[in-house]
């Protein structure tokens, strides 16, 4: 009996500090971040989606930059808690500073842009249009780079890169239905089939309409449907597989495998660094062609000049992703 006492005391101070007790706790958190931070990105997404869905844009309120705030912070948080535990786990320099960097970003818009446009008293200034890009912008953006982690989880199943395409665009065309179909998109409202038409004409890029675009759709509608013509063009897969590797840093066979079938590309090889001149290239001639845009049409035709430079951005998009 004292022999069996003896042996698990052994035990017990071997294994309470090795490698493989800490490696498992470590994993169980870094598990456990991995479903709150998307949650909260989530949570800050629905809200600003609900903000410029059914509140009027020149408007502040003070209940939503409250929760926005809150939200954005604690995923700020938690994002600085699975850099810390990430410390020992080997990955590429520029890989950290791409996490950093969005870490200090969110930092930086729940603790000083979103109190930048509380404060505001005029609605209507370019300051106040300014912040609310900024904020729009960024949690978006880090929405979708946080969810593309989850992209690295679908490429390990076995799912037919095939499948992952098309039901990428279905996806997409759902989604972009039901943001046309929010209150602020349209002057008088949109039939769900009159939405889901002209998301999934936006998407493929088609040019057709069942709708005026110009006199049926908002400033927001508009810009709704530019996205979808921008990810439908390069494809909602190709900018969340980009995203997944800038946060691992690494891509697996299956990945660069199901990017090669997307990207109709011949070699394995280097496929990610082929996808993103295929962006880089895409983003240069759209920006020129809105340029050429911008200085080719007259300002007479529009009331602000931001109205100028969204048209010339629309509708170098569309010539580019046509």
């Amino acid at each position: 009996m004292n022999r069996i006492k003896y042996l698990s005391r052994w035990l017990f101070r071997k294994t309470k500090r090795s490698k493989f007790i800490i490696e498992g706790w470590n994993s169980k958190v870094l598990h456990l971040l991995s479903i709150l931070i998307p949650f909260l990105l989530l949570v800050s997404f629905g809200i600003i989606v609900f903000e410029f869905g059914y509140k009027s844009f020149w408007s502040n309120h003070p209940k939503i930059n409250f929760w926005l705030t809150i939200t954005i912070a604690c995923s700020a948080l938690l994002l600085s808690t699975r850099i810390l535990m990430e410390l020992f786990i080997y990955k590429k320099k520029w890989v950290r500073i791409f996490n950093i960097s969005g870490v200090v970003f969110l930092f930086f818009l729940s603790f000083l842009i979103i109190p930048i446009k509380a404060s505001l008293n005029s609605t209507s200034s370019n300051l106040f249009l300014f912040n609310k890009i900024v904020i729009y912008g960024g949690v978006a953006l880090a929405f979708i780079t946080e969810i593309s982690n989850f992209l690295q989880f679908i490429y390990s199943r076995k799912m037919n890169s095939g499948i992952l395409f098309v039901g990428s665009f279905a996806f997409l065309i759902l989604m972009g239905s039901f943001l046309l179909k929010l209150p602020n998109a349209t002057y008088q409202g949109i039939s769900s089939l009159d939405a889901l038409f002209t998301s999934a004409s936006a998407v493929c890029v088609t040019g057709l309409i069942v709708v005026d675009t110009a006199t049926h759709f908002t400033s927001i509608g508009k810009l709704i449907i530019l996205l979808l013509i921008q990810l439908g063009g390069l494809g909602i897969m190709t900018f969340a597989g980009l995203l997944a590797y800038a946060v691992a840093g690494q891509t697996s066979l299956k990945t660069q495998l199901a990017f090669k079938d997307m990207m109709s590309s011949s070699r394995i090889n280097n496929v990610i660094y082929f996808v993103y001149q295929v962006v880089i290239v895409t983003f240069l001639f759209e920006l020129i062609g809105a340029v050429f845009i911008y200085l080719s049409v007259d300002d007479n035709l529009f009331d602000r000049h931001l109205d100028k430079i969204f048209f010339s951005a629309n509708r170098s998009a569309e010539l580019a992703s046509g």
